[in-house]
């Protein structure tokens, strides 16, 4: 199930928050499990944030590479990643 972006109501995967952030905008993950079972391109300036510096879990069938940047002016802060197979 995915949301509308907002704090109430969060996407489901992390790539839609980064698809439907504004260049130069912040996308805040919050903790839990993501299921991102493609390559994040990120194609545009923008922020990828935690509220409060908690690891995501994001089970993945790509394990290889989690998010690639191709774009300038990318900052990761406060952020980590754990990658599991998937059951």
């Amino acid at each position: 199930v995915s949301g509308d972006g907002s704090v109430a109501n969060p996407f489901a995967t992390i790539k839609k928050g980064i698809d439907a952030v504004t260049s130069g905008g912040v996308v805040t993950i919050g903790p839990g499990e993501y299921d991102e079972l493609t390559t994040i391109p990120i194609l545009k300036a923008l922020t990828l944030t935690s509220n409060g510096g908690t690891t995501v879990t994001t089970p993945a069938s790509n394990v290889g590479e989690l998010i690639r940047i191709e774009a300038q002016n990318v900052t990761i802060e406060n952020l980590g990643f754990r990658i599991v197979q998937p059951n």
